[in-house]
């Protein structure tokens, strides 16, 4: 969440994340996707949701041990079915071909580094305040999302005729509509800091386009838990998570770092996995 008010001193932290998914590597994802779906649940109707599997809710709940209600005692031991989910899953996005782009912050830092947000946040229920907080948190969810589009876009110019398509997993109004204006943006004025014309842009970027989760987008699925698990990974590193990261965790994190990559813009060499 990009909210800069009531932040959870344990979750602070907001990124954006996208998978770089080439048009022929689709089939294997979605393929392998529903193999492993099939597997474990009988059926492929599954979300992959990152903070579902590692809370083991949701469409994971099947996972989770069943206790008796009255003493605590475990009656169903499903620790193995977990671990051959775990070895399935890393083994499937290690050998799935796609590129990973993360672009996070710690809330409570940047606020730090932005002083004039400071006297809104002080009293946000004062009168006039609350305008001045909304501005800032669209910059906020802006930075974040500029990053992340035009890292995509350094990578496709690092091919000549390279095309690439936007897929925004929809969620809110504010969001969305954001995304669509840096679009658009870039659509009508170029990307200067990648010494981009609107023609250029144009020729690179062709399509964007909005899907829900209902359409059970598998690349989009791929986005949501890399996202999540290297948010994890940053609480941990910040140290507000309440406690050490799993090794599945550990793993999954490692795994979509070693998805990254770098683009050289100009002089300077930028992270796909970054923090502003």
């Amino acid at each position: 969440m990009n909210t800069l008010t009531g932040i959870d001193p344990t979750m602070p932290h907001f990124a954006v994340g996208g998978a770089v998914v080439h048009k022929h590597g689709n089939e294997f994802i979605i393929k392998r996707g529903d193999q492993i779906r099939f597997k474990y649940w009988g059926h492929t109707d599954v979300t992959f949701r990152g903070t579902d599997m590692r809370g083991w809710k949701g469409d994971f709940l099947n996972f989770r041990d069943i206790a008796d209600p009255i003493t605590s005692v475990v009656i169903d031991d499903r620790s193995s079915l977990r671990a051959g989910f775990e070895a399935d899953f890393e083994k499937y996005i290690e050998k799935t071909s796609f590129r990973f782009i993360w672009t996070g912050v710690n809330k409570l830092d940047w606020i730090k580094k932005t002083p004039s947000v400071l006297p809104a946040l002080a009293n946000p229920t004062a009168k006039g305040w609350v305008p001045v907080i909304t501005s800032h948190e669209k910059k906020l969810s802006r930075l974040l999302y500029e990053e992340t589009i035009q890292t995509f876009i350094a990578f496709l110019m690092k091919k000549p005729d390279t095309t690439g398509q936007v897929i925004v997993e929809a969620a809110t109004f504010v969001q969305d509509s954001n995304i669509l204006r840096i679009y658009n943006d870039y659509m009508s004025k170029g990307v200067p800091a990648l010494g981009l014309s609107r023609s250029q842009v144009r020729k690179i970027l062709t399509c964007i386009s909005f899907v829900t989760k209902r359409n059970r987008d598998t690349e989009t699925q791929l986005a949501d838990i890399g996202t999540h698990f290297l948010n994890v990974e940053a609480r941990s590193i910040d140290k507000t998570l309440l406690r050490t990261l799993t090794p599945f965790e550990a793993s999954v994190s490692k795994i979509f770092h070693r998805k990254g990559f770098s683009n050289k813009v100009g002089t300077t060499k930028t992270p796909s996995i970054k923090r502003v």
